[in-house]
Formats: C-alpha cells, sequence, structure tokens
C-alpha cells in the first residue's frame, strides 16, 4: 500500500544519505593525505632551491644575503664554515675507547633496599685529554671539580631509570629494523622516533646519552650525534674492526641531502639528538632521515618543535623524573 511504499523508499534514501556521508569522509581523508604529501613535496623544493642557491654561491654565480655576512650565523647557528662535508675526527677514536674502557669497569653503588632508583651504574673516564663530543666544556669543568675534591676522572651517572629507558629504546628499534625489513617506509608501523622526556638537571643530555651511545659501540653499531647547540653531528662508523669518526658543520637542513649523511644514514643507524632551547632539533629534516632517531628533550617547546616537525607520524615518548633523594646521596 502507500504507506508501505513510502516507508522503504525513506529507508532507501537514508540509506544513500548514509553512503553519500561516508564517501564525504574519503574525500576528505584524502584531501588530509594529499595536503600532507603537497607539504612534503614543497618543503624538499625549497630545500632543493635552497641548496642549488648555495652551489650557486659557491661559484660565484649570485649572492645569498649582503657580502662578510655569515649565512650560518645569520640562520642563528653562529658563525662557522657552510661546508656539509664531514672532516676526520681523531679524536673519536679515543673517546669511544676511553667510554667503552669506564663501562667495562662501571660500579654499581647504592642499595636498592633502600630505594627503587638503585643501584645507580657509575663509570669513569679517567683521561681528562678525552673530548666527549658535545660537552667538552663540562667535561673539563667536571675534571677540575673531581681534582679539587682529591680524586679524579670525569663520571658518568647512569641512573637505574636511564639503564632501563635504554634497554626499552634498544628494543623499539629492534622492531623498527624488523618492520622496515617488511614494508620500506620508516615510521609506518613501528615508530622511528624515541623520545626521552624529563626536566633540565636530570642528565637525560649527558649521562642518558653517554649509556645509549655506549651500548651501541659495544655492538659495534653506527651511531650519529647530532649537537643542537654546537651545531655539529658527530658520525661513528664501524668499519673493519674499528670505528671511522667524522664530524661536520650543520648549517642548514641541506645537510641531510649531503653526501655525507647519505653515505652514513640507513635504517640500521642510529642518530641521538640533543636539543636547544629555542631551537628545538635545529636543521634536522624527518623526511630526509633513515636512522632510528633518539629525541632528548624537556617538556616545553623543544619537545612541541620535534613533534611539530615529524607531524602525524608514530612515536615512543618515555618521561624520566627527577632524582630521588638515595640518587642524590649517591
Amino acid at each position: 500500500n502507500y504507506e508501505d511504499e513510502e516507508r522503504r523508499i525513506k529507508v532507501q534514501v537514508e540509506a544513500i544519505q548514509e553512503e553519500i556521508g561516508l564517501i564525504k569522509k574519503d574525500i576528505s581523508l584524502i584531501k588530509k593525505q594529499t595536503d600532507k604529501v603537497q607539504e612534503q613535496v614543497d618543503e624538499v623544493s625549497e630545500v632543493i632551491k635552497k641548496k642549488e642557491a648555495e652551489m650557486n654561491i659557491s661559484q660565484g654565480g649570485g649572492q645569498l644575503g649582503q657580502p662578510g655576512v655569515d649565512q650560518g650565523e645569520k640562520r642563528g647557528y653562529g658563525a662557522m664554515s657552510t661546508s656539509n662535508e664531514g672532516v676526520e675526527y681523531k679524536e673519536g677514536q679515543l673517546y669511544i675507547k676511553a667510554l667503552l674502557d669506564a663501562e667495562s669497569r662501571c660500579e654499581y653503588k647504592g642499595d636498592p633496599k633502600v630505594s627503587r632508583f638503585l643501584p645507580m651504574k657509575v663509570y669513569t673516564i679517567e683521561n681528562d685529554a678525552v673530548r666527549i663530543p658535545g660537552f667538552e666544556h663540562i667535561a673539563k669543568h667536571e675534571h677540575v671539580i673531581m681534582k679539587k675534591r682529591g680524586t679524579s676522572g670525569f663520571k658518568v651517572l647512569g641512573r637505574k631509570s636511564f639503564v632501563q629507558v635504554v634497554r626499552h629504546f634498544r628494543k623499539l628499534r629492534e622492531d623498527f629494523i624488523e618492520t622496515f625489513t617488511k614494508i620500506p617506509q620508516p615510521g609506518l608501523n613501528q615508530s622511528q622516533y624515541a623520545i626521552l622526556v624529563g626536566h633540565s638537571g636530570i642528565g637525560k643530555s649527558l649521562a642518558f646519552s653517554q649509556e645509549y651511545q655506549v651500548q651501541a659501540f659495544k655492538k659495534k653499531e653506527n651511531l650519529a650525534f647530532y649537537s643542537v647547540p654546537e651545531g655539529m653531528v658527530y658520525l661513528y662508523y664501524h668499519k673493519d674492526g674499528g670505528y671511522i669518526c667524522q664530524k661536520a658543520n650543520v648549517t642548514s637542513e641541506i645537510f641531510w641531502t649531503s653526501k655525507t649523511w647519505q653515505d652514513f644514514d640507513g635504517v640500521n643507524a642510529h642518530l641521538v639528538i640533543d636539543p636547544r632551547r629555542g631551537k628545538g632539533p635545529g636543521a634536522f629534516q624527518h623526511y630526509m632521515v633513515k636512522a632510528f632517531v633518539v629525541y632528548l628533550t624537556s617538556p616545553n617547546s623543544e619537545l612541541k618543535k620535534f613533534e611539530d616537525e615529524i607531524r602525524d607520524l608514530p612515536y615512543e615518548e618515555t618521561c624520566v623524573n627527577r632524582c630521588d633523594i638515595e640518587e642524590i646521596r649517591v
């Protein structure tokens, strides 16, 4: 009858409207994905333009800024060479050897019955001639203080929480590498980015980075340490039973397109980033890096800038608290 036919038509109209709604959602999703791809294309195009401009300058074919003004300084990295080429860093081999030797003689201090944050893993770099990449001035100051106290050496305080987080990050890296071998797109199913978050003064930049690096060196893995405050990246390649060490200025995002980085980069490599207040991850460009990335940050704009850089890509964030009273006593 007429009423049944009207109900049937109404149901069909509702079904069609629902189908149209789903199609609109799909179109919206596709548009968002297209916009993201376009953003990345635009960024790559911008990088290419800048590289072409710098190449033009090096050949005397044009000017980027006013004569006599260092472009690295204008970008906020201080006066430095604009070359992205790596140079031999012999001190790096001495550093790796000293760090491995110190870790092999580490002491575990503090009673775990007193605090769940103990024991603390403490190891000492005795030789004051050893440079700590990214922390050279801090290390020199520490050596002076230790001598005044009647002892010697630069002590790395491997907090129990740091040791645990290093193990966790290494497991994430293993999962990332395994996933990458199946689906060759970094960060698609497993996170390529591990973020350590903690307030200033807990040792995340210095102590944690040393613990993370020494474990990589023990496994003879390739590792890069990007010191944003210095505008410098330190590269450690393992080859023929030993390490080849280089360092390079990172004056702009163009560095990640350089032969120095491209020869080093790969899913089996590590990239540890120590950010700079107000500048976050510096010139880091996520879409130009294949390595597993560890980012050490305070819960402030440094973290926000990194999250903005990697956008909607998955990442693992781990927070570490300030030292408790028993850790401070140790």
